[in-house]
């Protein structure tokens, strides 16, 4: 499993700030189980506050693709 490192945890932070999931994050060779990075985020808590910062981002993030895909027309439909 990969160690706990300043940059493992920037780029971990850096990618849910950008709207993607944690698990799908952790789906790379180079990073740690979801479920390694719950427990940090139960040992740290300047780690937890920082993930709930990226997930604030994050959200925004889903929400501007949200409404660019949903004001995308469709071809075919008339507006």
């Amino acid at each position: 499993m990969p160690k706990r490192t300043p940059e493992v945890i920037d780029e971990i932070c850096r990618r849910i700030s950008e709207g993607e999931p944690l698990r799908a994050i952790c789906r790379d060779a180079h990073m740690p189980s979801w479920r390694a990075v719950y427990d940090w985020l139960s040992e740290d808590e300047e780690f937890a506050a920082r993930i709930a910062r990226a997930r604030d981002l994050g959200f925004d993030a889903i929400a501007q693709e949200a409404m660019a895909i949903a004001d995308t027309p469709v071809i075919g439909e008339e507006t």
